[in-house]
C-alpha cells in the first residue's frame, strides 16, 4: 500500500499518513499538490540551516584573531561561537537636503479664553477726521417781539416860497417872499437865498409864470451860475418855465435865482404863481447821526 505525506487532510478515513485501498491513487491531484508544498517547506528549512552554519563558521574564524567570544543568538542548535569584533566608528555623513513641506494639518480646536490683561497706557491723540456731511437746516420758532427802540433823528432841510410881486429886479437874487414851507429856517425870504446847514445832496426846482416879456433865469450856487433856462414871449402872452436839478452842497453854501436885464418877465398874481423849492435828498456819509 503506497504512503503519501500530508494525505491526512485529503483522506476522510484511516490512519494518519496512509491511504486505504480503493480510496485514492498515487497520482491523485490533491495528494500531489500537498506533497509538493511539504517538500518545498522542508527544502527551505534545510537551506536556511546550512546557511546559518556556514555563517557561524565564518564569524568564528574571523574572531579568533581578537580572542573575543560570544554565543550566537538565534541559533538554538549551534554551540557558542566567536562574535565578530566591532569596527571603528565611521566619519559623520553630510547633512541631508531639506525635505519637502508636509501637507497642512487640520485646524485644531479653539483654546480657552485667557484671563483679562492689565489696562494699557493712554494712546496719543489721533489726527482730526474729515468734516462730516452737513445736516438738514433747522427752523426755530419765532421769537418774542422786541421792545420798541428809540427813533433815530434824521437831519432835515427843506423850503418852498412863492413870488408876491411880478417882474423882479435883474442881476440880483429874486426874493420869493411868500413862504409856503420853511420849518428849519434855512431859507431867508428877505434875501431870497437858501443857506445850507446839513452837507449832502439837495434837490432844487422852480416853476415860473412868464408874461408880456421874455425871461432868462439862472440857478446860482456858491456864487456860480450852475443852470440856466430861457422863455421868449411878446405882447400879453402867458407861459411857464420850469427846471429841476440835484446839487451837492457843503455846510455854509448858498443857493438863489437871478433874472437877466430886459429878460425879467417873471409874473405873479392872484391867479398865477412863480415858486422856488429846495430840500435835502440825503446827508453825507461822514455825518454823525
Amino acid at each position: 500500500m503506497p504512503t503519501v505525506l500530508g494525505a491526512s487532510r485529503a483522506s476522510p478515513q484511516g490512519r494518519e499518513g496512509s491511504v486505504q485501498p480503493g480510496t485514492c491513487t498515487a497520482r491523485c491531484f490533491a495528494c500531489s499538490k500537498e506533497t509538493r508544498r511539504t517538500a518545498k517547506r522542508s527544502l527551505g528549512l534545510f537551506c536556511l540551516f546550512v546557511s546559518l552554519q556556514n555563517k557561524a563558521k565564518y564569524e568564528s574564524e574571523k574572531c579568533k584573531s581578537t580572542g573575543s567570544k560570544h554565543s550566537a543568538r538565534g541559533l538554538a542548535s549551534s554551540p557558542a561561537v566567536p562574535c565578530r569584533a566591532l569596527g571603528d566608528g565611521g566619519a559623520k555623513g553630510e547633512k541631508g537636503s531639506k525635505g519637502e513641506t508636509g501637507v497642512e494639518g487640520t485646524q485644531g480646536m479653539d483654546g480657552k479664553q485667557g484671563e483679562k490683561g492689565e489696562q494699557g497706557s493712554k494712546g496719543e491723540k489721533g489726527d482730526l477726521g474729515p468734516a462730516g456731511v452737513m445736516g438738514p437746516s433747522g427752523k426755530g420758532s419765532r421769537g418774542a417781539k422786541g421792545t420798541r427802540g428809540d427813533r433815530a433823528k434824521l437831519p432835515r432841510s427843506a423850503f418852498s416860497a412863492a413870488l408876491s410881486k411880478p417882474f423882479p429886479p435883474p442881476n440880483a437874487p429874486v426874493r420869493f417872499d411868500k413862504v409856503l414851507y420853511n420849518e428849519q429856517q434855512d431859507y431867508n425870504p428877505g434875501t431870497g437865498k437858501f443857506n445850507c446847514s446839513v452837507p449832502g445832496a439837495y434837490v432844487f426846482a422852480y416853476h415860473l409864470t412868464v408874461r408880456g416879456r421874455p425871461a432868462r433865469v439862472s440857478l446860482v450856487a456858491r456864487s456860480r451860475r450852475v443852470a440856466r433856462a430861457r422863455e421868449t414871449l411878446h405882447g400879453q402872452e402867458i407861459d411857464q418855465a420850469s427846471l429841476l436839478t440835484v446839487l451837492r452842497l457843503r455846510a455854509g453854501d448858498q443857493v438863489w435865482l437871478e433874472v437877466a436885464r430886459d429878460w425879467n418877465g417873471l409874473y405873479a398874481s392872484a391867479e398865477d404863481d412863480s415858486v422856488f423849492t429846495g430840500f435835502l435828498l440825503y446827508p453825507d456819509d461822514g455825518l454823525d447821526l
